[in-house]
């Protein structure tokens, strides 16, 4: 599809958004199943990004559990030499010595794997970051998934000559996370869907997007434990392979470019820039009406929107949500797969099925539980405590069991710690709000970047605690976790009752007017509703002055010249109630 086609694709979505969105509001009555077939439709209409990132978490779920399998083996027979019989029964209880300092090699491999991780995506998302903005989001999402394509293929051929060492794979991770790894796609991703979307309807396809990214991994490592069993490792590599490979062809052929032609500086006085293209961080920093920075030029915009002066207490409610968000890293599990195989003797395919269905009903709970919380009108910090409970409890649980007679207990494990997943989302939330408006693409990319640095950390601290203590506390790890999430939840708690007041004190008194303007027949519209910025309103409302004095319209023959007001509409009233959330 060519740049202009691609153009007037999205185009005809966004204002399909918008149509829909002022359709919603009309009382005429309509049956359930009318609406529901709407609803269907609707989405059915905007689905782009979404199958291709059930399959890539589909081949990520599939490739993962088998990965580590295949590197304790390379680990136990090449790097320290033991037997056959010794690596196909380590686990049994009766090798524990040949168990132990297995675990103690693999991983120290795999945070050897998580420095390149955690470090080498930051110098590139700096770089693609901005030129995202300039040149388009497929080019970043093309590069990471033909990376993974590449980790694959070096797994299969590892997995193919049995005489070739574990250090081979770390070709493969260097190779994916040159070209940005998650962190670039995330960025890549969201971006998109920020480009695509109106702000009216932006939290409910984001929920689309992670509910439908989130949801392949457990089927994928289903299907890696089956396949494993059955055929061993190659084939399951060889799955993941074909899987990113369609997954780069869908983005290649299928989805247009949503970054439209740069804006000249005749439209750039008179259109303010989308949220979605100001995800990078670099327009409001910029002089440039091209919206083209540097580097430098975005880490300073990031730096900014995290230390930049800010009224009353918000710059302090950003540092101490971005901290926390960082630190629930610290809460989730770690050497999962290795605690499995030392206490419960686990293999690859025990571990599947358990960990698919966790996260399952993980992700199908916190669906729930985020929409009974709007339903309930509970903030989102609110949200977060109960999901780092949940989480407390889950891992809790996890520290009592003590041998493989207990693994009933990892079921009332999934269940307690069952709302865990709805903790980030609800977190993010409180970033955009806390933010403010325009600035919620900065302040994610700003979060996604101190996450990427933190796994640096978080992978020290956990590595070396569970080699410590593998061979008389492997539970460790589990109550580190839930002494993190005791402590967030005291954090958030007091972060959220300082929020509540704040807001409530700076909330005006406003009543709703609506704005009639004298010049019907030239105007598109009798009123003055709130419009999106690449809509080419005729009439706009500002949201930055929420007072209810109207200022006189100008009326000119061009049509597109804009008549402001600052009358306090509904839509603001919405935003207030949010800030007070």
């Amino acid at each position: 599809m060519g740049s202009r086609e691609a153009e007037e694709g999205l185009k005809e979505e966004w204002m399909s958004e918008k149509k829909d969105d002022m359709e919603g509001t009309e009382t005429t009555p309509s049956s359930p199943l009318t609406k529901v077939s709407r609803h269907i439709m609707k989405a059915i209409r905007r689905v782009r990004l979404e199958p291709m990132l059930f399959l890539k978490m589909m081949a990520e779920g599939n490739f993962g559990v088998v990965a580590d399998t295949l590197e304790v083996q390379r680990i136990c027979r090449l790097s320290l030499g033991y037997s056959d019989d010794n690596c196909t029964n380590m686990d049994d209880g009766n090798h524990s010595d040949v168990q132990l300092e297995v675990q103690v090699t693999q991983n120290n491999f795999n945070y050897n794997q998580l420095l390149i991780a955690s470090l080498l995506p930051l110098f590139v998302v700096i770089f693609v970051g901005p030129l995202s903005d300039r040149y388009g989001r497929k080019p970043p999402m093309l590069a990471v998934l033909a990376g993974f394509a590449a980790l694959a293929v070096v797994y299969l051929v590892e997995a193919l000559q049995p005489t070739w060492p574990v250090e081979v794979l770390y070709l493969g991770t260097a190779v994916v996370n040159l070209t940005g790894s998650w962190v670039v796609f995330n960025m890549a991703v969201y971006s998109y869907v920020a480009d695509i979307t109106t702000p009216d309807t932006r939290t409910r396809r984001l929920a689309l997007v992670d509910a439908c990214w989130y949801m392949g991994g457990p089927l994928g490592r289903l299907l890696g434990g089956w396949v494993y069993h059955v055929g061993g490792s190659a084939p399951v590599f060889l799955i993941s392979l074909i899987l990113w490979v369609l997954c780069f062809l869908y983005v290649l052929i299928l989805i247009p470019e949503s970054v439209r032609e740069k804006p000249t500086p005749q439209t750039t006085t008179t259109t303010t820039l989308t949220e979605g293209h100001q995800s990078g961080g670099c327009c409001s920093s910029c002089s440039s009406t091209s919206c083209s920075c540097g580097p430098l030029q975005h880490i300073a915009s990031l730096a900014r929107t995290a230390c930049g002066k800010r009224d009353g207490h918000e710059r302090s409610h950003l540092l101490i949500t971005l901290i926390v968000l960082l630190l629930v890293t610290l809460g989730q599990g770690h050497q999962m797969y290795l605690w499995a195989r030392r206490v419960l003797a686990w293999g690859p395919e025990e571990f599947s099925t358990w960990t698919s269905i966790d996260s399952l009903l993980h992700q199908l709970v916190m669906v729930l539980w985020v929409w009974i919380a709007a339903k309930a009108r509970l903030t989102d910090s609110t949200v977060a405590v109960v999901g780092l409970i949940s989480l407390a409890l889950w891992s809790l649980v996890l520290s009592c069991i003590g041998g493989p007679n207990l693994w009933w207990l990892t079921i009332v494990a999934s269940v307690l710690g069952s709302l865990e997943a709805s903790i980030e989302p609800a977190l993010r939330s409180v970033l955009t709000t806390v933010g403010g408006r325009g600035e919620a693409g900065r302040v994610l990319t700003l979060a996604g970047l101190l996450q990427a640095a933190f796994l640096t950390l978080d992978g020290t601290l956990y590595t070396f605690t569970y080699n410590t203590f593998v061979d008389t506390l492997p539970q460790i790890n589990f109550l580190i976790q839930a002494s993190w999430c005791v402590l967030l939840v005291l954090i958030l708690l007091a972060l959220g009752m300082d929020l509540t007041q704040y807001q409530t004190n700076l909330t005006p008194t406003t009543t709703t007017t609506t704005v009639t303007t004298p010049y019907q027949d030239d105007l598109t519209t009798t009123t003055t509703p709130y419009q999106d910025d690449d809509l080419t309103p005729t009439t706009t409302c500002q949201d930055d002055d929420l007072t209810t004095t109207p200022t006189t319209p100008t009326h000119q023959d061009d049509l597109t010249t804009t008549t402001t007001t600052t009358t306090t509409t509904s839509e603001q009233h919405d935003f207030i109630r949010k800030k007070q959330q």
